[in-house]
């Protein structure tokens, strides 16, 4: 009997070492890789019994958890990020490294236009040069314009050419706002814009507005 009971207990012993670890598996739902500044959602799924618990640390940025399966993913820096996906005994499941990218570059306009014709009194409520959102269907960065080239260009002659420092018109260009005539066609160059929290600085397309 007690020999029985022994050839039992090692049997059930070695089910327990040779327990499978489960299979994890962690996606990215949008996107391939991550992109720097943004909440990226990612999908961690785990075969087996669902009430298995299991906690989800990254080596940089910040993680948070919407759901059970669900997770958002805001990198501070471009390079990768190491996933280490651990369950509740302490027993690492898996381990995975993913690529950080920056931002596609942001969409710059002018009353929510890149180019074409704008009536001249709404050119004239403006602002300045603004991040027009897109559809990439994703929380955006924060883009902030830090300056431009303004030039006013009538019957193919530059009027006017001004320096601008952040994204607002100057007062300068808004006394010249009286000048402005139909057809004049207004350049934004240069425009220069940082790209936060992970401070990308570049160079944008420029913005060409016909006044009408």
């Amino acid at each position: 009997m007690k020999y029985l009971l022994f050839i039992l207990l090692l049997f059930v012993g070695r089910f327990s070492i040779a327990q499978k670890i489960p299979k994890v598996v962690l996606s990215t739902t949008k996107t391939r890789v991550l992109y720097c500044g943004i909440d990226n959602p990612i999908e961690v799924m785990m075969e087996g019994s669902p009430q298995r618990k299991f906690t989800v640390k990254i080596d940089s940025g910040t993680i948070k958890k919407l759901d059970q399966y669900h997770y958002e993913v805001t990198p501070t820096k471009i390079g990768r990020i190491i996933f280490t996906i651990i369950d509740d005994r302490g027993v690492k499941l898996l381990e995975e490294l993913l690529m950080v990218k920056a931002y596609p570059p942001p969409l710059l306009a002018v009353g929510g236009q890149i180019n074409g014709g704008m009536a001249i009194s709404k050119f004239k409520v403006q602002g300045g040069v603004s991040q027009f959102r897109d559809c990439f269907n994703m929380s955006e960065p924060k883009s902030e314009v830090t300056s431009y080239t303004i030039k006013v260009i009538r019957n193919n002659s530059s009027i006017l050419k001004l320096d601008i420092k952040g994204k607002a018109f100057s007062d300068e260009f808004r006394k010249f706002f009286s000048e402005l005539n139909e057809g004049d066609k207004v350049l934004f160059e240069n425009i220069e814009y940082e790209c936060l929290p992970c401070v990308t600085k570049a160079i944008a397309e420029p913005i060409s507005i016909v006044l009408e």
